[in-house]
């Protein structure tokens, strides 16, 4: 069963000093590229890594969409968006920023008597203009050929509702795109 310690003989036939003067020498041939990868590691690798980013990505979209929430803000910061005033005889103002990602919007919405809206509204707002296309009682817009300087919104739409008693409630939406 077991052999003799004598006879038990060690095969050196790999080691021969050809194959020794190739491992020591420094100009030996490198290994080809894809023969040392670890390819179950980076196989691996890739669903973690993708599920890493997509919960990465979810988390930014879940904190940056509570930075874009509207919020109310003071109608003077609106008013300038707007360019223009919120007229005299309006009540119940609300100024509310409804920005995005990347543009700019404001909305007022606010109560005025019906007598004359339309020309106290163009009055207040010089560049709107009475649009006759709209679901509303009354509406106004910016004029297209007007273009954006920058601090002014880009467009502009106001929308009138008329109540039972003698008033109006109208909403002003205005944004960049």
């Amino acid at each position: 069963m077991f052999k003799d310690a004598a006879t038990l003989s060690i095969d050196r036939s790999w080691r021969s000093p050809d194959r020794e003067a190739r491992l020591t020498s420094p100009w030996r041939p490198r290994k080809p590229v894809g023969s040392t990868t670890n390819w179950p590691y980076v196989i691996a690798a890739i669903p973690t890594v993708a599920a890493l980013a997509f919960f990465a990505l979810l988390a930014y979209g879940r904190i940056s969409s509570r930075a874009l929430d509207p919020r109310s803000v003071d109608c003077t910061e609106t008013e300038s968006f707007f360019g223009g005033s919120i007229p005299p005889g309006a009540t119940e103002v609300v100024c509310t920023n409804t920005r995005g990602f990347m543009d700019k919007a404001y909305v007022a919405d606010f109560r005025m008597p019906r007598e004359r809206l339309a020309d106290r509204l163009t009055a207040a707002f010089p560049r709107l203009t009475v649009s006759q296309s709209c679901k509303a009682d009354l509406c106004l817009g910016n004029r297209p050929e007007e273009r954006w300087n920058g601090e002014l919104s880009s467009h502009m739409e106001v929308t009138v509702t008329y109540q039972r008693d003698d008033t109006a409630l109208v909403h002003i939406a205005a944004y960049n795109v």
